[in-house]
């Protein structure tokens, strides 16, 4: 029985991300990643995955541009046509922009207008890679809005996470952006941390992770970059491979 799934989010994102996450797939580090269909085609990474890698869908709302014509989900972008993006919010913190762009969201986002746009990014999955994604999620973790959680799921026939631990098909997940006072010792610690959780729960635990080779391009993305970085390194250092073995063992 699987007790333990590592998830790479934010794929198609940067080169950076790509790379990284290709790699760590490819030694069998993350056994799935997220991949967005709003930073364009994904067709290219899809093809540089390992077979036994799961690829899902990262549905956005929260960076970058809508596939939605603006004019049709003015709730969700500004001025400029583009999501409203929790780095415009106030906070010294990814943490606490995160948290008050939630705040607003759950106030102000239209139901109807999100699951507008999560229907087009499904699409636009099945174009890039021929299939429908294995699973789904929200990027910021946003699936722990209602409505986000009921659009997506409306909008994909997939369960998000919030579903999926209330079915009792996931026991339970992991989400951690790392302050940029983090050291490597302190992630990698945080990895070991997760690995031992998930011997010792009933049911499968799924770890986020955010890694990138580099962080060229990240700048007009993310405020999470130099974590990023680190988390490669410290997936890279860690003995996955026994770890697993030894937390997926029956």
């Amino acid at each position: 029985m699987k007790h333990l799934s590592l998830i790479a989010d934010d794929i198609g994102a940067s080169d950076g991300i790509d790379e990284s996450v290709v790699h760590l797939a490819s030694l069998g580090i993350v056994d799935a990643a997220a991949a967005f269909t709003t930073y364009g085609s994904i067709t290219g990474f899809a093809l540089s995955l390992p077979k036994k890698t799961r690829l899902g869908l990262h549905l956005n709302v929260s960076s970058g541009e809508p596939l939605t014509a603006a004019s049709r989900i003015p709730t969700l972008v500004d001025k400029d046509g583009r999501f409203h993006a929790p780095m415009h919010y106030p906070g010294t913190t990814p943490q606490q922009k995160v948290k008050r762009y939630t705040s607003s969201l759950r106030q102000s986002a239209h139901a109807d207008e999100i699951e507008l746009e999560f229907r087009a990014q499904f699409l636009q999955f099945v174009h890039y890679v021929g299939h429908d994604p294995e699973f789904i999620c929200v990027h910021h973790d946003l699936d722990t809005v209602e409505k986000i959680d009921h659009s997506a799921t409306s909008a994909t026939g997939l369960p998000g996470r919030q579903r999926r631990l209330r079915t009792g098909t996931l026991a339970r997940y992991e989400y951690a952006l790392h302050p940029t006072s983090a050291s490597l010792k302190e992630i990698e610690g945080y990895f070991q941390e997760q690995f031992l959780l998930a011997r010792s729960t009933v049911g499968l635990t799924e770890v986020i992770t955010h890694p990138a080779a580099n962080t060229a391009g990240l700048e007009s993305f993310s405020l999470y970059g130099v974590q990023r970085t680190l988390e490669f390194e410290a997936l890279l250092n860690l003995d996955r491979n026994t770890k697993i073995a030894s937390t997926n063992a029956v």
